[in-house]
């Protein structure tokens, strides 16, 4: 399911993502709540027109900087053995589609709104994000089900955030004006960026593995440098692996519910 940097490097895209866009969207309905519309993208007010669009430009760089990551670092593509291609492979351009589709998105937002060769209208930017995200919950469920059971229980957990946040995208193209989906939209990206640093430490350093587990390389019929989770004595490793996801889950989502109360506090 990739790798410790590919992890991290999309937790810290989507964290920050999530939390640039719940400060923005806060901002902007306090200001002026009948006037408040959802944004697939925030201009930074402070800094120069030319760079309205900064943010737009972050992702242009970083999305393909993880791709490249995918593909020469953390993929490690074998040629073909017995006409067939290895699990690790497949796996690794499926997250290289979703960064690309992801990609796109980003693109598509910044060609409609700095030129005229492609009119839509702002409620289809989330209409397209709708679309990537559900890519990826397919791509995340299809994965998990080649996995060990530790992956298969994280990469599950991950499926839900990224479900919420199709969902939610798809309802803003709807109801653009709803603030309950865009904060829901804003909290899974924060929660998907959280949960994907989480298994980036968890399934690839042996500092961070659950109890009762170990890591035995290339158990997952992959190069070298993976590594699969098996049980350490007993058959313990079912249980003690997730339980332990589930468990480091359900605190990541209590922490951006304590953040959604805080900031409906805030708005009373």
């Amino acid at each position: 399911m990739g790798s410790m940097g590919g992890h991290i490097l999309q937790g810290i895209i989507f964290l920050s993502l999530g939390l640039w866009h719940l400060f923005c969207f806060f901002v902007s309905y306090v200001k002026s709540p009948r006037e408040y519309t959802a944004r697939a993208w925030y201009p930074i007010g402070l800094l120069p027109v030319r760079f309205k669009h900064l943010e737009l430009h972050i992702l242009l760089f970083f999305l393909p900087l993880a791709i490249f990551y995918d593909l020469g670092i953390s993929a490690h593509f074998q040629p073909l053995s017995s006409g067939s291609m290895p699990t690790t492979s497949i796996m690794g351009f499926e997250h290289v589609t979703i960064l690309f589709m992801f990609w796109l998105f980003v693109l598509t937002v910044l060609v409609t709104d700095t030129t005229s060769f492609l009119p839509l209208p702002p409620e289809g930017s989330f209409l397209f994000a709708s679309l990537a995200f559900g890519l990826q919950w397919l791509s995340i469920t299809h994965s998990a089900g080649r996995s060990s059971d530790f992956e298969r229980q994280c990469g599950n957990l991950l499926a839900y955030s990224a479900a919420a946040c199709a969902v939610s995208s798809g309802l803003l193209v709807i109801r653009p004006k709803a603030f309950l989906v865009n904060l829901v939209l804003c909290l899974s990206l924060v929660l998907q960026g959280t949960w994907q640093f989480q298994m980036g430490l968890s399934l690839y350093s042996e500092s961070y593995i659950p109890q009762g587990c170990r890591y035995v390389p290339g158990s997952m019929g992959g190069p070298v440098f993976s590594f699969g989770i098996v049980a350490k004595a007993k058959g313990h490793c079912r249980s003690a692996s997730t339980d332990f996801a589930s468990t480091d889950f359900k605190v990541e989502s209590e922490l951006v519910q304590l953040q959604q109360n805080k900031l409906s506090f805030d708005r009373r």
